[in-house]
């Protein structure tokens, strides 16, 4: 042997320096890159079995750049094979691990079944070609050694599906192809989520901001609901979910009507890059908000707030003296502010309403009705203790106020007049 032969003649013999290529699978898919895909796949599941480094005794780690440096088959092609494998269930494919890397696990007992139906019908279609040539008197001679060769080939298969039945650790193959095993739902169902996360779905859906059905966003918004629950109660999360909702719709809010504001619950948590480019775009005072989740738990919402327009500054003055003198001084934020305009916009709504059966004094002079409004919410209990102007404009307030006029003696019901 040349001495310049040997280290190529020492290269060729490594055991990882060719690959098994059966006729079988050559013969199933009539594909040459597919069989040489899945003697790839089939080698190294041997290797990581020798070694001892299967997961859970069935699932290996390749990737697509390991196997075109070794078989030359382009990525694109080797998805396609990929998926094709996965179809016929002769291979199952997994995201473990973090960060999340493809394991493949191959499915002997399909396999070997295939290979096996391949065989047979091979075996059917050489019987069918020879029979007429010897019904129309082919030399026997050539027919013995046409015979001579079908048998060779019926060995040669018999000792490839043992090959088969060895190197893929199968069972013998058994008459019916078994059912695939069925995969996982590609978007799972709120329902294989636990309780809380879909008592908190089932809530964000009811709110009608942005409602989700089956999809990748669906899917994302769940698995931040599991996140989050580690953290908060789901008394916590509807809060924040209400008030964002709150929000939305308050025409003294800045997310009024304003698509850029308005969010999935896979957003909910936390913006993507483009969310929060349009968010700042849009208004950059926004810039520092991070999420709506975290922004809504926050008691002063002001900064998320406009000042509404002030039609009665007499009475909205007259309100804000009142309850400073009264019931308590309050900071001058924009939310408060809001408040005390709002109110002031009720109470001359209610007396324009009312004004024939309030005393002369109310009906000539509004200001007198406001401080009236205060000496109410004054006397009201209040759970926790605090008191503060957006109970002004409850609807309590309003149902409440008219019967307490009227113990007052302020106002008189129809029947007493």
């Amino acid at each position: 042997m040349p001495k310049e032969f040997l280290p190529l003649f020492v290269e060729l013999s490594r055991p990882d320096g060719y690959w098994v290529i059966s006729k079988l699978f050559l013969r199933y898919f009539k594909d040459l890159e597919k069989t040489l895909f899945l003697s790839e796949l089939v080698s190294k599941y041997h290797l990581f079995k020798t070694k001892g480094t299967l997961i859970d005794g069935e699932w290996f780690y390749l990737t697509y750049d390991k196997i075109k440096e070794s078989t030359y088959i382009t990525i694109h092609k080797q998805r396609q094979i990929v998926k094709d494998f996965t179809n016929l269930g002769i291979i199952d494919t997994s995201m473990k691990g973090l960060p999340a890397k493809q394991y493949y696990r191959i499915n002997t007992k399909i396999l070997t079944i295939l290979m096996s139906e391949c065989s047979v019908k091979s075996s059917l279609k050489k019987s069918i070609v020879l029979e007429p040539l010897l019904a129309e008197g082919l030399d026997p001679l050539c027919a013995e050694g046409l015979n001579n060769k079908k048998e060779e080939n019926k060995t040669e298969e018999r000792e490839e599906e043992k090959y088969l039945k060895v190197l893929l650790d199968s069972e013998n193959p058994i008459a019916k192809k078994p059912p695939l095993e069925k995969k996982p739902p590609k978007h799972p169902d709120p329902e294989t989520y636990p309780k809380p996360v879909q008592e908190l779905f089932n809530y964000w859906q009811s709110l009608k901001i942005v409602r989700h059905p089956a999809s990748k966003t669906r899917t994302k918004g769940l698995n931040q609901l599991n996140t989050v629950l580690g953290k908060y109660s789901v008394d916590t999360v509807k809060k924040s979910m209400t008030r964002y909702k709150e929000l939305l719709e308050d025409n003294d809010s800045i997310l009024i009507n304003e698509d850029p504001y308005k969010v999935g619950l896979d957003q909910f948590f936390g913006f993507n890059g483009y969310n929060k480019d349009r968010i700042t775009r849009n208004l950059p005072k926004l810039e520092f908000v991070r999420s709506w989740f975290k922004e809504c738990q926050k008691e002063d919402l002001t900064h998320l707030m406009r000042v509404r327009s002030n039609p009665y500054p007499e009475i909205t003055t007259a309100l804000k003296k009142g309850f400073s003198h009264k019931i308590g001084k309050v900071n001058g934020g924009t939310h408060n502010e809001n408040a005390f305009r709002k109110a002031s916009h009720l109470l001359m709504e209610f007396h324009s309403k009312h004004k024939e059966k309030l005393t002369l004094q109310l009906q000539k002079k509004p200001g007198i009705f406001a401080s009236c409004l205060i000496d109410y919410l004054a006397e009201a209990p209040a759970k926790d203790g605090s008191k503060h102007p957006g109970w002004l404009c409850t609807d309590i307030t309003w149902n409440v106020f008219k019967g307490w006029l009227t113990e007052k003696g302020y106002y008189c019901e129809e029947d007493l007049c």
